[in-house]
């Protein structure tokens, strides 16, 4: 099992977060807080993308195609978020995958957050055949750092409901795109490049922020003392497009990765882990 592990007890984190909204406000839009660089190149991509080194962790996010068995995904755009930047890769551009950006997918040191993570998974699995290494699934790492707030629910955390509920904005976007197979250029049917670009920044950023949150709130409760809780509920590596933990079984195998595999996971909830 990975080393990385955290001790923390009920919802005892609110010295950093105050968690969920006054009923009726209106929290204010989500923006864009760090510079964006936008990629059309794999020159330009390996120029960039070597700043970040072994150890870090980044947002990560991507937009795509969806495919219908057993015709794959389309990778359209790459989003990559740092302490410094995100970098907003255009793969429709692109021909393939840089060097740089293979060796973050593959880096096992290299943190990877998002909400809803392991789709991006499966679709970097469809374009490049790459098993990506350290995915951090940040909706439900948010439900184990807060399992009192969010007990009455068992669906996934979504990203904009975690904008909401721990950073206190509102990250609702004018309109759902659906033509990401045109890469990040203008063109001809009024689709504004910044736009474009603000769209796809938006979600690896939002991760990346909140990840650093939620980092924080479990280092709060370790010193607590509370109930040990290995990465492993929350964290996995991809094998040909499926989520696999990071232990394997005994007869070294990649065991599929399940949520279920906490013992205090039940009826999909977290509930009772605190002394």
């Amino acid at each position: 099992m990975n080393s990385q592990s955290h001790r923390f007890g009920p919802d005892n984190s609110a010295a950093l977060v105050n968690l969920g909204n006054e009923p009726g406000k209106v929290l204010p839009p989500y923006d864009l807080t760090k510079d964006v660089i936008v990629i059309f190149s794999v020159a330009h991509a390996n120029a960039r993308l070597k700043e970040i080194r072994s150890n870090s962790i980044v947002g990560f996010d991507t937009e795509y195609i969806q495919g219908v068995v057993p015709i794959p995904s389309k990778l359209c755009v790459v989003q990559i978020t740092t302490e410094d930047f995100t970098y907003v890769l255009d793969m429709t551009a692109i021909h393939g995958c840089p060097i740089e950006l293979r060796r973050i997918l593959e880096d096992s040191t290299i943190i990877k957050t998002n909400t809803g993570i392991s789709n991006d998974g499966k679709v970097i699995w469809d374009a490049f055949h790459i098993n990506v290494r350290n995915f951090q699934e940040l909706g439900v790492m948010a439900r184990i750092v807060f399992p009192i707030s969010y007990r009455l629910t068992s669906s996934p955390l979504s990203l904009r409901q975690c904008v909401a509920d721990i950073l206190h904005f509102d990250m609702s976007k004018d309109e759902r795109r659906t033509d990401w197979e045109r890469g990040l250029r203008d063109d001809s049917n009024g689709r504004n490049v910044d736009k474009i670009v603000k769209y796809a920044a938006l979600d690896s950023q939002a991760a990346y922020e909140i990840y650093l949150l939620m980092v924080n709130c479990l280092a709060i409760t370790e010193a607590q003392r509370a109930v040990h809780i290995p990465v492993g509920w929350y964290g996995y590596d991809c094998h040909e497009g499926k989520t696999m933990r990071f232990e394997r079984d005994i007869d070294e195998e990649l065991v599929e990765w399940s949520v279920k595999d906490c013992r205090w996971f039940v009826r999909g909830r977290f509930s009772n882990f605190w002394p």
